[in-house]
């Protein structure tokens, strides 16, 4: 009996090791905050993008009522197709919406998981390689220069006085 309870004792502490060894507060408030945040990103800039195709498309089918004949039908139904397939930022936005609505949960687990298991600290040190589907590093240093989130990259100031020092 008492090398059973010692065998229980010990998988819980080697169950234990494990799941600190996930850094459940660093995935929660770390990773998956960085997540959620890109794909709000993700979701304004598609708002914004079919807001301006829509006025465009707009602005075409104005143009169209005052071309007369075969040219005027013709941009009519351009700005029409344009309108129906700028209906793609409502289906990726509600896409987006269920994949944060995941996040949001798993974020949950994890905070619970954290506060169990003491996990108190963000660790900044943590390995931020990205991999792909096969598990294989991707290379991070060019997918550090990507878009930003607002607030969170060089202006077009900075970006202007950078080029500046090189005339």
């Amino acid at each position: 009996m008492g090398s059973e309870v010692r065998e229980i004792l010990d998988f819980i502490a080697r169950a234990r090791d494990e799941l600190s060894s996930m850094r459940p507060k660093t995935m929660t408030d770390k990773h998956i905050a960085t997540a959620r945040d890109e794909l709000d990103a993700v979701v304004a800039h598609t708002e914004e993008a079919a807001s301006r195709i829509m006025d465009a498309a707009d602005s075409l089918g104005e143009i169209a009522g005052d071309v007369e004949g075969p040219n005027g039908e013709k941009l009519f139904t351009l700005s029409t197709e344009i309108f129906e397939a700028s209906s793609f930022q409502d289906i990726t936005g509600q896409r987006v919406s269920k994949v944060v609505s995941v996040l949001r949960h798993i974020e949950d687990r994890l905070s619970a998981l954290a506060l169990a298991i003491g996990d108190t600290v963000v660790h900044e040190d943590e390995d931020e390689r990205i991999f792909d589907e096969c598990g294989e590093v991707v290379n991070e240093e060019a997918l550090k220069h990507g878009p930003q989130l607002n607030g969170k990259g060089n202006s077009q100031d900075d970006i202007d006085a950078l080029l500046a020092s090189f005339d």
